[in-house]
């Protein structure tokens, strides 16, 4: 294989991408997994229109107030080590 000469761990990327993908194909069949429902039209249609709900961004006072006490929460939260 010419890819270890760029890269000497290209390899051993390749064989785990390869043994991640053999461990979960079947665990993605048994569950009943299918990506490529996400690209019907009918699915399509209510993904757009759930993204679409986030636009315009709220930008009302109260929910500017509430934005920054969640945010100061959260950061007194890190803060702190809780």
């Amino acid at each position: 294989m010419t890819l270890a000469r760029g890269d000497p761990a290209a390899g051993r990327r390749l064989r785990g991408a390869v043994l991640v993908l053999l461990v979960l194909w079947p665990l993605l069949q048994t569950a009943q997994v299918h990506p490529a429902a996400l690209l019907d039209p009918a699915n399509l249609q209510v993904i757009g229109n759930f993204l679409a709900g986030f636009l315009p961004p709220e930008t009302g006072a109260e929910f500017l107030r509430y934005l920054a006490r969640a945010t100061l929460e959260t950061l007194a939260i890190a803060t702190a080590g809780m």
